[in-house]
């Protein structure tokens, strides 16, 4: 895939049936959604953001998740705790982070994939 005319992928949206539109092309996330006749539009460059989700692993449930938004939390720290077959899985934090946001809660079903927990990188 060549440059990406954003301008012209909107436009495209917006005259289509499509009603969600999700591209990832290297650094840059494009989300388009229809909501009565109005085109809600979330773009996230994650290079100049240092953001990311941390994403399930697994298909289970939430056991535990004690962290806060606004938290610290440290590489090797536990970010969650989840029970699939009657197996408990600890996430664990891959690098030092502040939490931006917890999307998920205790005793709540999760799918593969699903965004847990959003995190902003503290150091490079």
């Amino acid at each position: 895939m060549g440059k990406i005319n954003l301008v012209e992928i909107i436009k495209e949206f917006s005259q289509s049936n499509i009603s969600t539109l999700e591209l990832k092309y290297k650094k840059l996330e494009l989300k388009l959604y229809k909501e009565s006749k109005c085109n809600v539009m979330q773009v996230n460059n994650q290079e100049n953001l240092k953001q990311k989700w941390i994403e399930a692993p697994i298909v289970g449930k939430i056991n535990k998740i004690d962290i806060l938004e606004n938290a610290i939390i440290k590489k090797g720290d536990i970010v969650c705790i989840i029970e699939a077959m009657k197996t408990f899985n600890e996430i664990r934090a891959d690098n030092d982070y502040k939490v931006i946001k917890v999307n998920v809660k205790k005793g709540e079903k999760i799918e593969y994939g699903q965004k847990l927990v959003l995190v902003e990188k503290l150091n490079d």
